[in-house]
């Protein structure tokens, strides 16, 4: 895959993916002492399944997901104040 296409996938992933973590998140900051962190993992791997990605990790804090695509590790990360994504490795 070129570099062009992976950024507009990159793109239409962080699209894709926008409504469902910023709704975890917030549920999140609400309910983290009741709630299984797993669960949300869950949504998020079978969410990134229809992107045929390779799901890496996810994490608490910072809340965010690491994925894998074409080689290239980005995150997609989720704050009080914004929502973004960005290539790390």
């Amino acid at each position: 895959m070129n570099e062009i296409k992976r950024k507009k996938l990159a793109e239409k992933i962080f699209d894709g993916l926008e409504i469902l973590m910023c709704n975890l998140y917030a549920r999140w900051q609400d309910e983290k002492e009741y709630e299984d962190f797993e669960d949300y993992i869950h949504l998020v791997k079978n969410k990134l399944k229809e992107f045929k990605v390779t799901f890496l990790k996810m994490t608490k804090r910072p809340f965010c997901v690491h994925y894998e695509l074409d080689g290239v590790t980005y995150v997609i990360f989720v704050n009080s104040r914004q929502y973004g994504y960005k290539r790390v490795a």
